[in-house]
């Protein structure tokens, strides 16, 4: 994610970001806010927390986090889960594993794929919670 401070700059500073760095190795692209709403993510306009760009990595690069120097994008030697970041969650390579056992929870096969947005909702619900501000729905297939 890379932000730019100085609103009087802010298009200019976006212009020299994308001159630098696209096209360089270990760039896969750099989305702009107009490509945020097909990540479900808001606009800076709709959230002053959100970046202006995101950076995206290539497979087997990460970026490094850093803010500052020149190794920003670094090789991983193909280990994705490495603590880099750069990856986009629609990367079929960040899934992650989802394990639910206990009270309240159906002894069952594998279920598929689970969105990360579906856990909370999912927890509020075994804990007798309201959970309604969310764009994630309760697992129940999981639930006794």
């Amino acid at each position: 994610m890379l932000y730019l401070t100085q609103p009087a700059t802010s298009d200019a500073d976006r212009k020299k970001v994308l001159e630098l760095l696209l096209g360089k190795e270990g760039i896969a692209e750099i989305l702009t806010p107009d490509r945020f709403a097909e990540l479900g993510l808001p606009t800076p306009a709709e959230n002053p927390g959100m970046a202006d760009l995101l950076l995206v990595a290539k497979d087997g690069y990460g970026v490094s986090g850093l803010a500052s120097g020149t190794d920003y994008v670094l090789p991983t030697g193909g280990l994705v889960n490495a603590g880099y970041h750069g990856y986009l969650s629609t990367h079929p390579k960040m899934n992650a594993l989802f394990i639910a056992t206990g009270r309240g929870i159906r002894r069952q096969p594998a279920i598929g794929l689970v969105e990360n947005i579906d856990v909370a909702p999912t927890l509020a619900r075994l804990l007798g919670l309201s959970f309604t501000k969310t764009d994630g729905k309760v697992l129940t297939q999981i639930l006794e």
